[in-house]
């Protein structure tokens, strides 16, 4: 009798050491519906992202030519330009009569669009810029868009 008690322990455990396919399946399913999910988010994130990073890059891109031109670095007037994914901070009254030995260049993500703002020339001493720019705007499709603008004063608003 102890005999037979043991035998069927063991077989019930052999039974169930082992995985059905019907919870290999779900595990695969379940594992590949996370995957799923979390891989559409960090795609989304980096969309977002690329706008707030242009945004800054050409906010700060201002403030440096501003500075440029208050402090009279080169006794000379500084300048921001845009075009093709490169904004391009540069020293003389426009970008067509710089002097391109001073240009530093940064380029921005591709799929980001940058509307209404081509270039701003900030003047010497003042820093303020020639012309104030009502809305910069910054956008990238499938994701938020950013704006703002430049004032007479020379504030980013």
């Amino acid at each position: 009798m102890f005999n037979s008690t043991r035998q069927t322990q063991i077989f019930s455990l052999k039974i169930s050491a082992g995985f059905t396919l019907i919870e290999i399946l779900l595990v695969i399913a379940i594992a590949l519906t996370v995957g799923f999910f979390s891989a559409a988010f960090p795609l989304r994130l980096i969309s977002q992202m690329s706008v707030r990073d242009a945004r800054e890059e050409l906010r700060s891109e201002l403030k440096k030519a501003q500075v440029y031109a208050i402090a009279g670095r080169g006794y000379s007037p500084w300048g921001v330009y845009y075009a093709d994914s490169v904004i391009t901070l540069f020293k003389g009254d426009s970008y067509s009569a710089r002097d391109q030995i001073f240009d530093e260049e940064t380029a921005i993500n591709e799929k980001v669009s940058i509307s209404g703002f081509t270039q701003a020339v900030f003047t010497i001493p003042s820093g303020k810029p020639e012309t104030a720019i009502s809305e910069i705007t910054i956008s990238r499709p499938g994701a938020e868009s950013a704006s703002f603008s430049l004032n007479a004063e020379g504030a980013l608003e």
